[in-house]
């Protein structure tokens, strides 16, 4: 037999847990829905032989974080710049990502991502220069196209 424990510190105490099992090619997959957000948890996998010999794998540690349910643009700043700025978003599900600097024309200025993304946050940096130059002062809007949407953002250059 094999069960799965969990513990807050990796020296226990050790708590058996009934984690959701997903079979994922020729693995298993275990999902632990009562893991507290935010928390470093270790985790190890205890079973007993046909002899009775106890053996233990272990312990591996992992975080739960919230997942995203859809790609958005979480954050530009700074916001307005005269120099550039950092762009966070975060993507929902595997897929291409284009992440682009728009004019109030709806032309795109500059492209800063162009790639295959998993879900997770990512960060993309800008130096404010597009085709060569600075960008002139104005209203533009950062675009995120993901597999599940479009996210859109207003940005304000200032010179």
């Amino acid at each position: 037999s094999v069960s799965v424990e969990r513990a807050a510190n990796s020296s226990g105490p050790w708590v058996v847990i009934h984690p959701e099992l997903n079979e994922h090619h020729e693995e298993t997959v275990a999902i632990d829905h009562d893991a507290g957000i935010g928390i470093d948890w270790h985790y190890r996998l205890r079973g007993r032989l046909s002899d009775g010999e106890i053996i233990v794998f272990g312990p591996v540690s992992a975080s739960a974080r919230p997942q995203a349910v859809e790609s958005a643009i979480t954050s530009i700043g700074p916001n307005p710049s005269s120099a550039g700025t950092q762009i966070q978003y975060v993507v929902a599900h595997r897929g291409p990502v284009r992440l682009e600097l728009i004019d109030v024309m709806g032309r795109v200025v500059a492209t800063l991502e162009n790639r295959v993304a998993d879900p997770g946050p990512y960060s993309a940096a800008w130096d404010g220069v597009a085709k060569g130059s600075r960008l002139p002062a104005g209203l533009y809007f950062i675009r995120l196209t993901a597999p599940d949407g479009v996210s859109t953002a207003r940005f304000v250059a200032i010179r």
